[in-house]
């Protein structure tokens, strides 16, 4: 039997939770309204995905989470405008790199760099392009979009 401050701490929770999901705008691959004309960035962090949830929801950037697969390792990763990028700080300080995509080309693609996080120096890896689930797995890295079911790989 949970007496009621335990009710109220998990009715507490369930409601944060909701709050953290209507802050990700999970409606596209991008948590921006124009996607188009701006740049993304697609990172990894050493905190739980709840932790960094909330750090992102306290410092207002809009999110979404997506999962990633870098190096052969698959772990939730965090989609933001790259116009935030200056602010994530500590969240990506212990990162390797972190991917960097275009605006959408007159082709409709966008072009990925990986940029090294500790150098700030960026490589061109290519486009980031849709893939099917088998190709994208394939591979030694991809971007899943848990809201469209769609797969992405950077080459």
């Amino acid at each position: 039997m949970h007496d009621l401050y335990t009710i109220n701490q998990m009715n507490q929770k369930r409601s944060d939770e909701c709050k953290l999901r209507q802050n990700t705008k999970e409606s596209n691959m991008f948590p921006e309204e124009d996607i188009n004309h701006e740049q993304f960035v697609i990172f990894e962090t050493h905190l739980t995905e709840t932790e960094t949830r909330e750090e992102l929801v306290r410092m207002m950037i809009p999110f979404k989470v997506v999962e990633g697969k870098y190096k052969g390792k698959v772990s939730p990763a965090f989609v933001v405008n790259h116009r935030h990028f200056a602010r994530l700080g500590y969240l990506v300080v212990t990162q390797e790199s972190v991917l960097i995509l275009s605006e959408v080309l007159n082709g409709g693609l966008r072009v990925a760099e990986i940029v090294d996080v500790s150098s700030g120096e960026a490589r061109e890896i290519g486009f980031f392009n849709p893939s099917t689930e088998v190709y994208a797995k394939s591979r030694e890295n991809y971007t899943y979009d848990f809201t469209s079911n769609q797969y992405f790989v950077a080459e």
